[in-house]
């Protein structure tokens, strides 16, 4: 995988979006950016597509997760996209993990299921405390 192989040799860690971590800017004023330079240094950020068709349904719906889902397609806007056939974005996020293991790319979810799904498999990135990241391995 092309994405892969540059940033390996350029040194970034390459840290995979789920939606959730997409939206939390909106739900909790967390600056994804900031958190993410801080704990990385140097980084490549990528939404699989599959995350983008999820943020896309929950964009549909009313409240507060809807409108988060919608702040959060708009800012996924700023970062890599890598194309994924699966339609669940978990299987998704698990399989370029699994793919890239050796690379050690990241995966940023705060979903319980899909965080015991990686164990073993790759280092996921968490918020903790509502107000900050941190890598969980």
């Amino acid at each position: 995988m092309e994405l892969s192989a540059d940033a390996h040799r350029a040194g970034k860690t390459v840290v995979l979006l789920d939606s959730n971590f997409l939206m939390m800017p909106f739900q909790f004023g967390i600056n994804l950016d900031i958190e993410l330079e801080r704990i990385f240094g140097v980084y490549d950020a990528i939404v699989p597509t599959s995350v983008m068709r999820e943020l896309e349904g929950l964009a549909k719906e009313g409240g507060k997760d809807g409108a988060a889902a919608r702040g959060a397609l708009r800012f996924a806007a700023r970062y890599k996209k890598i194309e994924t056939p699966e339609w669940e974005a978990d299987d998704a996020l698990v399989r370029l993990a699994l793919e890239n293991k050796s690379a050690r790319w990241i995966v940023a979810t705060n979903d319980g299921g899909l965080r015991s799904r990686l164990k073993n498999v790759a280092p996921v990135l968490i918020m903790s405390g509502k107000s900050h990241l941190r890598l969980s391995e």
